[in-house]
């Protein structure tokens, strides 16, 4: 049995098709894992990804991201 050696695409990084307020749609390259692994070596995943967007925006200020109602 060989050892899962993850290398994630890079480019592109993240391509996002369609996003509002409530959705976000990506296309996700092949290769990227969709949830983080349990190795922190596996964490760049599309969630990890598209969580880095999410922090950068005004309404978000830490980990648990809440839209203004």
């Amino acid at each position: 049995m060989s050892d899962f050696i993850y290398n994630p695409p890079t480019e592109p990084w993240l391509d996002v098709i369609y996003q509002d307020d409530d959705i976000i749609a990506i296309n996700k390259p092949s290769g990227l894992l969709t949830n983080p692994g349990r190795d922190p070596a596996h964490y760049d995943s599309a969630w990890s990804r598209i969580k880095q967007i999410i922090l950068t925006l005004s309404w978000c200020t830490d980990s648990i991201c809440r839209h203004p109602a």
